[in-house]
């Protein structure tokens, strides 16, 4: 016979006892009451991936995402949290979630995306845009060498990006004995943001400077030529509008390690980005004067491959002639003609010079360099 077990009610009053720290009540018609759903819920908001750029391209776009459940949103902004200088944001016209940024410089932004629901219920998210210096060079258009003549030349090396890592400068310094050869080897380093940071010089047998870059904002603000042992040699200060070289203050230190301001140069652009006209100014006893000047003119419409070479060593992110100038007069102050240089072109079929011919008139004297350009 199978037996079967009836409580009886003494037992249930014991169980029920027993369950108390459990239950609050031990009732027949009790009921657990469901949870209610917030009333007024966050909205869900995602700012997109980080970006890395470089500050060639000027510009990125920004699209972010936001939902809320049983609602709508009512409104997102992208707003600027920090920075090297103060970026331009322009609302895309189609994508209300999306903005472009522009007027970029070298270093990291943090932009914020914040929605807000038809509830007045907000939420944000951020996104980081890292900008790269533009230090690189496409594979076919790295200058690899300009050869002048058999012992004359310049030589270019580069990393697995493009950044120019190793440059020589070879010429024979006394005419008529190719053994009086004066080699010059530089090395650059660059920064986590692609910046160039340092350049060493040797001259075959030991390091002769150091060259070193210094920011600020994302913008080159100054270099300084020192000796190994840390004195200094030179220091250069830039001063920028509008992402163009405007002005360079030049300044030189004697053996007690006093600087004084010695050359100053400003710059003038023609719309289409090439320098037309530097004007150099000599630090005298009034003050700066001008000592001379340089103009720029007839132009070609072919890229320039050797502006690496840009205010003598290095300051490969600075295109001061975006094409190659025809024509170089230098004057002195008074206006007077010093010497003019008029400049022929052969290029490859992709547009870059392979052969220069430079004719110089100085006074009575005619000259005449001829080079040739070799690409990786």
């Amino acid at each position: 016979m199978k037996t079967v077990f009836k409580p009886s009610h003494s037992f249930i009053i014991l169980l029920c006892a027993g369950l108390t720290s459990l239950f609050t009540a031990c009732r027949e018609n009790d009921v657990l009451e469901p949870q209610k759903p917030t009333e007024n819920p966050v909205p869900v908001v995602n700012a997109g991936t980080d970006k890395t750029v470089s500050v060639k391209t000027g510009s990125v776009t920004l699209s972010g995402t936001a939902t809320v459940d049983k609602g709508s949103i009512k409104s997102v902004t992208w707003t600027q949290v920090s920075g090297p200088n103060t970026a331009v944001l322009t609302n895309d016209p189609v994508n209300a979630n999306a903005v472009s940024a522009s007027n970029l410089r070298v270093g990291t932004y943090v932009f914020r995306f914040t929605a807000v629901s038809d509830k007045n219920v907000s939420q944000l998210d951020e996104a980081a845009v890292t900008v790269e210096a533009d230090n690189t060079l496409p594979a076919g258009s790295r200058l690899k060498k300009i050869a002048y003549s058999a012992t004359d030349f310049q030589e270019f090396e580069y990393d697995s990006e493009g950044k120019l890592t190793r440059y020589v400068s070879q010429y024979q310094f006394v005419q008529g004995d190719p053994t009086k050869i004066q080699r010059i080897t530089y090395q650059m380093q660059y920064d986590d943001l692609k910046r160039l940071v340092r350049v060493t010089q040797n001259n075959g047998t030991l390091t002769t400077s150091i060259k070193t870059y210094f920011y600020k904002d994302g913008v080159l603000e100054k270099t300084e030529e020192a000796r190994p042992n840390g004195r200094l040699l030179e220091r250069r200060t830039f001063t920028f509008a509008d992402n163009r070289l405007m002005q360079e203050l030049r300044e030189t230190a004697d053996d007690a390690g006093q600087v004084q301001a010695t050359y100053r140069t400003d710059f003038a652009y023609a719309g289409n980005g090439n320098l037309t006209k530097e004007t150099v100014y000599l630090r005298g006893n009034s003050g700066f004067n001008v000592d001379h000047t340089f103009e720029y003119s007839d132009f070609d419409d072919k890229p320039k491959s050797d502006h690496l070479l840009t205010r003598f060593l290095f300051l490969p992110s600075m295109v001061l002639h975006p094409n190659n100038p025809g024509k170089v007069v230098m004057k002195l102050a008074n206006g007077t003609v010093n010497y003019t240089e008029n400049y022929t072109f052969q290029y490859s079929p992709t547009g870059l010079p392979v052969r220069s011919i430079r004719q110089k008139t100085q006074g009575n004297v005619n000259s005449q360099l001829e080079a040739t350009f070799v690409y990786e």
